[in-house]
C-alpha cells in the first residue's frame, strides 16, 4: 500500500502520513494486517470500491500537483467519509489548487466558484448554483430525481412485503424485530422527506442518496 501511494517518488514519512489522514484511510491502515506495509491484490481485490478510492486520493495528494481532476469521489463512501473528505481534503487542503470536481449530486454545489451542467456530453447550463437552477435543464435534472424518490420508497416496500411472504411460505422465523425496525424507520424517513416542508433539492439528494443517476457501486472488505 505504501508503494501504491509513494508511487517512484522520494518517500516522506510525514508527507505519507498526512495525505492518509486527509483522505480519511488511517482506520483503513490500522485495519490491514501489516498496516501501510501490506500487500494488496492484482487491482485493488482486496479492497472496497471506497478503499481504493481514497487509496487513489493519496496517490494523487502525495504528487502535490496544481491541476486536480476529480471524477465522483465521493460516490464509493458513506456521507461521514464523503464529508470529512470533501470539507478537510477539497476546501481545506488543496485551497488554491485548481479543482475540477465532477459530481451527480447537488449536497456540495454552494462550495463552487464555477458549476457545468452537463447533458450527454454536451454543456447545457453554466454559472453559479443560482443561475444553473433557473435553468430547464435543472428543472428535469429535479424531475428525475423525484422519479428516483418515488421508486426508491416502492422498492423499499416491496422488498419488505416479498422478505415477510417468503418467511410465512417457509414457515421460517421471522427477522428479528430490529431488522424490521431498521427497515420501517427507512420507509418512513424516505416517506417523511417526499412530504415534508424545507428545500426541495436537499430533501431528494438525503432521500435518494448521493447518487444521482442509479450506478453500480463496488463492494468489499480487507482481507
Amino acid at each position: 500500500m505504501k508503494e501504491n501511494i509513494v508511487f517512484g517518488r522520494n518517500y516522506d514519512e510525514r508527507r505519507l502520513k498526512e495525505v492518509i489522514s486527509i483522505s480519511a484511510l488511517e482506520k483503513d491502515v490500522e485495519l490491514l494486517p501489516n498496516g501501510i506495509e501490506t500487500i494488496l491484490g492484482e487491482k485493488g481485490a482486496n479492497l472496497s470500491g471506497g478503499q481504493k478510492m481514497r487509496i487513489s486520493l493519496a496517490r494523487t495528494l502525495y504528487m502535490d500537483p496544481e491541476i486536480y481532476l476529480l471524477d465522483d469521489i465521493l460516490a464509493s463512501v458513506d456521507s461521514i467519509v464523503a464529508k470529512q473528505i470533501f470539507e478537510g481534503c477539497l476546501c481545506k487542503h488543496l485551497a488554491g489548487k485548481t479543482r475540477i470536481f465532477i459530481t451527480n449530486s447537488m449536497k456540495y454545489l454552494d462550495n463552487f466558484d464555477m458549476i457545468y451542467l452537463f447533458e450527454s456530453g454536451q454543456i447545457v447550463s453554466q454559472g453559479q448554483k443560482k443561475d444553473i437552477e433557473q435553468s430547464i435543464h435543472f428543472q428535469e435534472f429535479l424531475s428525475i430525481l423525484q422519479q428516483k424518490l418515488r421508486s426508491s420508497l416502492e422498492e423499499l416496500k416491496d422488498n419488505q412485503a416479498e422478505r415477510k411472504t417468503e418467511d410465512r411460505g417457509k414457515n421460517a422465523s421471522q427477522p428479528s424485530e430490529g431488522e424490521n425496525d431498521k427497515e420501517e424507520s427507512k420507509i418512513q424517513q424516505i416517506s417523511s422527506r417526499k412530504e415534508g416542508g424545507g428545500d426541495e433539492e436537499l430533501q431528494l439528494e438525503r432521500a435518494v442518496g448521493s447518487l444521482l443517476i442509479a450506478e453500480d457501486k463496488e463492494t468489499g472488505n480487507v482481507k
